[in-house]
């Protein structure tokens, strides 16, 4: 089978980028095919990123109402969850699948814009995820995880000794956090988790309600750029979703 790759970048931001390896046709129906054998096996309860019955909105929801919410990124995190440990995933979660690995792997890594790579992702953090769940329950810590993204609520810990012991654990995986993402949100301000906001009831931002509304506008107008039309798909499919979930 060919195991080709067809190679692009997304700017993030000045000077950074998120690069994509889209696979071609046939191995991608190939890998869709291996993901439907990969979901017999769940990941740790902690996790919501890419899964059945699970998406961001359930994700958003055990920190609703909370005093504190801490939220933490991942840097790298798909380049970063290298073959060897993906051979570890395999080895533990699906080892009836091991001569498949080939198939799943890129320039010696999980490859983002793969179908199988997100929910591989959610077993790269097992040790991380089981210990770090276990600590919350003792201290009264709400965790979920989107993929790379980590999300803490309480209404009163040892702010500190949180973020220490998260680097520790996640640096035992050779995984480390970008000081850029991490936020502490009090409930005086607006919390958002995973685009949803989460004070008083779990609801979409109003600026991009404004946003979404203004772009549908200009498009019934005919003032909208055609070339962006899979950007207004994308996020009026994200506003249903979230509208239909929160019913």
């Amino acid at each position: 089978m060919d195991l080709s790759y067809k190679h692009f970048r997304i700017k993030k931001r000045k000077n950074s980028y998120r690069y994509i390896y889209e696979p071609n046709s046939d191995l991608k129906e190939f890998q869709l095919k291996l993901l439907e054998k990969f979901y017999k096996v769940k990941p740790h309860d902690c996790n919501h990123g890419f899964m059945p019955r699970r998406s961001i909105v359930t994700n958003a929801k055990p920190h609703l109402k909370k005093k504190y919410i801490l939220s933490f990124d991942i840097k790298n995190f798909f380049p970063t969850t290298t073959e060897d440990k993906v051979v570890k995933i395999f080895t533990k979660f699906f080892p009836n699948q091991i001569e498949n690995l080939p198939y799943v792997i890129y320039k010696n890594h999980l490859p983002q814009g793969a179908p199988t790579s997100p929910y591989l992702a959610n077993f790269a953090l097992w040790d991380f995820d089981n210990y770090i769940t276990k600590y919350c329950n003792l201290n009264e810590i709400a965790y979920t995880r989107y993929a790379d993204d980590l999300t803490f609520s309480f209404e009163y810990t040892d702010i500190n000794h949180l973020i220490i012991l998260i680097n520790k654990k996640l640096r035992e995986d050779n995984y480390y956090l970008s000081k850029r993402k991490t936020k502490l949100m009090p409930n005086w301000r607006r919390q958002s988790v995973t685009g949803i906001t989460v004070n008083e009831k779990l609801s979409i931002p109003r600026e991009r309600k404004n946003l979404i509304r203004a772009y549908n506008h200009l498009k019934r107008n005919g003032k909208w750029n055609a070339d962006d039309n899979q950007l207004l798909a994308g996020l009026n499919g994200y506003k249903n979703m979230i509208n239909l979930t929160l019913k």
